[in-house]
């Protein structure tokens, strides 16, 4: 079935994090089965979910690679990247990060403010975000103090757009305030909501929301707080259109209730998606050096189809019976199958393959992707992680992803002899696909050195060398360089005599050693 092209301003790149274990692929099954892209919801537990297909995905119940998906929504094609929620794979979550204009931050109806929300929270750098209280269905949910703890941690511009009817057991709907309407849901459904009426015991709650809701988004703008305060009031469109500008520039954070298990709440969730976050052309211009010397970025591009092209790769990944996948945001312009584009940070030209729109291991063929979209293509000669695609005659370098250094090392041993040149090969692969992983071959130590974010990491860089290159390695700790050195004052004395007939030999050495501050050797 060939899929529908959508210009630009129709286009929503959203990334979804969290901390571990919080629901974010649970909630890209619930999205793509709501909107019809799959005809029943997988399962972490039986490993049958879109985003995490490898199989150590599988295998270990959780997301170790940053996934490319799509759903269609309101005429709009929302393009989700799932981050691994793990410390270890944090280059999955910059990566996404980079070429999503907003973030969509899970959090857990419990305890909704953990290391990695934190975390994920300062790689989203600035950019808006939207704040999904995950698990509403479990017991002691409790919406009220995640509100509260979102907003201890990330300020006053936390701002619930939805209530939940119920908690634990009993959460079997919602009240959009801005639609002002309740909703309830079979759980387990299709996660699309029915009308009823507005429940009695929750309205003195939903009109503190509400008055909550209105005082932060007049707050946000001088036009409407002067109307706020002669009326007391903003109609449904200002509210909305307020609500937008407040959401694009970062002043408020919408949250709503939700439970991607049981599909409850998941329309307006997709809803609020495409009404609230921005569209790629909204968040301003690109710029970029005109060539890697240049000391500064004196090019720019608006993010459009009538600029000249350029893109961003910002991973590569190889896959058995397929090869190497290049994916890529196109920033302006479109990318084309049979294409040429030029690749400044290696001097080199590249044809542009087969075009493809990912879901999961899924992927459709396009004849080209436009300027905010994101695909993947194959077979790509020598373009990285990190580089820029873009007409030869109008170049640019668009600033690479910038990644964390390695944290901890370990060196690898082959369990049989011979197999050295498998394992560079492979390590090579592996390294040009994961920018926060690294490696060298140590000639004092006679090693090899791995240098990772994780133990994690590094376990799946083993398994890979296992499963890709057919060797098998063992880990063990590196040997540790040595090296003498002076401690304190000595003072010795040598006298050399020889009688041989003649003169003879004589000599008498006195010496004192003393050691110089440390580190100004």
């Amino acid at each position: 079935m060939a899929i529908k092209e959508y210009a630009t301003e129709n286009i929503r790149n959203i990334v979804l994090l969290s901390h571990g274990g919080v629901g974010k692929t649970t909630f890209a099954e619930a999205a793509l089965f709501t909107t019809g892209a799959i005809n029943r919801m997988g399962s972490i537990d039986d490993g049958n979910t879109v985003s995490d297909y490898h199989q150590k995905e599988i295998e270990r119940k959780g997301s170790i690679q940053l996934s490319l998906l799509f759903a269609e929504h309101k005429d709009k094609k929302i393009n989700i990247l799932d981050t691994p929620g793990y410390a270890d794979f944090v280059g999955e979550l910059i990566s996404g990060v980079r070429v999503a204009e907003a973030g969509v931050m899970l959090v857990g109806a419990q305890s909704a403010v953990e290391v990695g929300t934190q975390t994920a929270w300062g790689h989203l750098n600035g950019k808006p975000c939207m704040f999904l209280v995950n698990r509403m269905d479990r017991e002691n949910a409790d919406f009220s103090k995640a509100v509260k703890e979102l907003k201890e941690a990330f300020g006053n511009g936390v701002a619930p757009l939805v209530v939940p009817i119920g908690a634990g057991d009993s959460f079997n709907g919602v009240v959009d305030m801005l639609a002002n309407q309740a909703y309830s849901y079979d759980s387990g459904g299709k996660g699309i909501g029915k009308a009823i009426d507005m429940p009695a015991a929750l309205q003195d709650e939903i009109d503190d929301f509400r008055t909550q809701l209105m005082e932060s988004v007049a707050e946000s703008d001088d036009t409407l707080i002067e109307k706020y305060f002669e009326t007391g009031e903003l109609t449904p469109e200002e509210l909305t259109t307020g609500l937008r500008k407040a959401v694009l520039n970062g002043k408020l954070f919408p949250v709503l209730p939700i439970s991607a298990s049981n599909n409850i709440g998941t329309d307006i969730a997709l809803n609020l998606i495409v009404d609230l976050l921005p569209a790629p052309d909204k968040v301003g211009e690109i710029t970029g050096k005109p060539n890697p010397e240049a000391e500064e970025a004196t090019e720019s591009r608006k993010i459009s189809v009538s600029e000249p092209t350029s893109a961003l790769v910002y991973k590569t990944f190889s896959e058995e019976h397929v090869g190497r996948l290049t994916y890529i945001k196109c920033y302006s312009g479109s990318i084309s199958n049979g294409q040429d584009l030029y690749n400044p940070n290696q001097n080199s030209s590249e044809r542009i393959g087969t075009i493809y729109v990912p879901r999961g291991k899924d992927r459709q063929e396009v004849k080209k992707i436009v300027a905010g979209d994101i695909g993947v293509t194959v077979k790509l000669k020598s373009t990285n992680t990190g580089d820029t695609l873009c007409e030869k005659s109008k170049p640019i370098v668009i600033p690479s992803i910038q990644f964390p250094q390695p944290v901890i090392d370990v060196s690898i041993v082959a369990k049989q002899k011979g197999e050295e040149d498998k394992i560079a090969t492979g390590l090579a692969r592996l390294a040009s696909e994961d920018p926060t992983f690294t490696y060298n071959v140590d000639s004092e130590l006679k090693q090899t050195i791995l240098y990772g974010m994780g133990e994690l990491q590094l376990d799946m860089v083993v398994d890979k060398l296992k499963d890709q290159f057919a060797v098998e390695v063992e880990l063990k700790r590196p040997k540790i360089k040595y090296r003498e050195t002076i401690r304190k004052t000595a003072e010795a004395q040598g006298r050399h005599k020889k009688q041989t007939g003649g003169r003879g030999q004589f000599g008498d050495v006195y010496l004192r050693l003393n050691p110089l501050e440390r580190g100004s050797g």
